[in-house]
């Protein structure tokens, strides 16, 4: 049940996004492609990492259990990597986005107008700026799953530092959860989920 939700949920983000994001500029084109990219390698590790639970509890016989845990932590690492890019491109389009609503404040504007768009744009970069904060305690934890700094510091992470890195990550997450509840009467799509 868990796998087929998670892929069906992935799917589902990457028809919502396309749907919403243009291919107009090259921001948005890459906003788009990491997107897309990271939600593949996020079905990849929901697809491992079930394969793994299976073979802990032993519904499925796997010679090599470390192996699925690897390529499961492998496509988490990717996913991470990619959204964390994904959340890069729109900080970038939410700066042009300011940098283009100040212009036309100059030109047509009322300064009501300006300030509740300025708003948004600043609430929006908050939740981006949330994301990065969240991706970053991640892929420390997904990077010392697959041995990554141990090929290039010759050690891993200590388990103080993942514990922080996991601590950080799951309370902007849970802060995350809590906006949403808080703000459940907004639009369905914002600069967040569209890339806009």
């Amino acid at each position: 049940m868990r796998l087929v939700t998670a892929i069906i949920g992935e799917i589902g983000k990457i028809k919502r996004v396309n749907a919403h994001l243009k291919w107009s500029d090259l921001n948005r084109k890459g906003a788009k492609t990491s997107f897309i990219i990271s939600r593949l390698c996020y079905i990849g590790y929901f697809l491992f990492d079930n394969l793994v639970i299976l073979a802990k509890i032993k519904l499925i016989n796997v010679a090599n259990r470390k192996k699925l845990a690897l390529y499961s932590y492998i496509f988490w690492l990717l996913g991470l990597v990619t959204s964390f890019s994904y959340n890069v491109f729109l900080l970038r389009i939410s700066y042009a986005l300011e940098s283009n609503l100040k212009y036309s404040v100059i030109n047509n504007k009322t300064p009501k107008q300006a300030y509740d768009s300025l708003m948004n744009i600043s609430k929006d970069r908050q939740k981006i700026l949330f994301n990065l904060i969240r991706n970053t305690g991640d892929i420390a934890i997904a990077a010392n799953g697959t041995n990554l700094p141990k090929m290039l510091l010759k050690t891993n992470f200590n388990y103080g530092l993942i514990a922080v890195a996991g601590l950080c990550s799951s309370a902007v997450g849970m802060y995350q959860c809590y906006q949403k509840v808080k703000k459940q009467g907004d639009s369905e799509f914002d600069l967040y989920d569209r890339g806009e």
